[in-house]
Parts: C-alpha cells; structure tokens; sequence
C-alpha cells in the first residue's frame, strides 16, 4: 500500500513511529503533488491536515480531482464542528473524489 502524506511539516509523522514494510510512505508537500503524481504509481492513501498554515482540504480535493486521483483522501484533524458541511464543500469542488475526514483528537500529556 501507497500512501502519501501531504504536509507543511518536513517529516509529520511522529517520531519513534515503525510502519510495516509493506508500507510506502511518502511526504510532500501540496507543491509536490503534480510531480509525484506524473512521475510515480498514484498512491492508494492521499492524507492531509484539514487545516494546514498554507493549505486545506479543499486546496488539496481541487488539485487530487484535476490529476485525476483515483484513489482515497483522509483529511485529518482533532475535531470539527460539522462534519456534513466540509463533506459537501469537497464535493463540490471535487465530485467523485473519495472524501472523509478522521477525527483524532489530540492527546494531552
């Protein structure tokens, strides 16, 4: 499985955190997107912020629908109000993507 991590973090995958070797994890940022799409396989899994400093859900469905992405997009974030609204917006911008968005709440130390 593919999965491409879309992020204004160099590296936002926790530290300490060991994926399974069947696993390919890439991270890019939205400014990557068109060129790791043309130059490789599309991935299985697109995942992003909801809200990242740069960019959000609807920036990163606009540009997965215009490629022609295929595949599944998570938008994640710790919480949202409602849910049935950044629903309609992505497929609005972008009908037929395969949208969600997962809920993870942050943890507390």
């Amino acid at each position: 499985m593919t999965i491409l991590i879309i992020s204004d973090a160099p590296d936002p995958a926790p530290s300490g955190l060991s994926l399974p070797e069947r696993l390919d994890v890439r991270c890019i940022s939205l400014d990557g997107l068109e060129a790791e799409l043309s130059g490789n396989p599309h991935p299985d899994l697109v995942l992003s912020p909801l809200v990242a400093p740069t960019f959000d859900a609807l920036d990163v469905a606009q540009r997965l629908a215009a490629l022609r992405f295929r595949g599944i997009y998570r938008a994640v974030a710790p919480s949202i109000p409602d849910l049935r609204l950044i629903r309609e917006e992505v497929a609005a911008v972008a009908p037929g993507l395969d949208f969600d968005v997962l809920v993870l709440p942050l943890r507390s130390h």
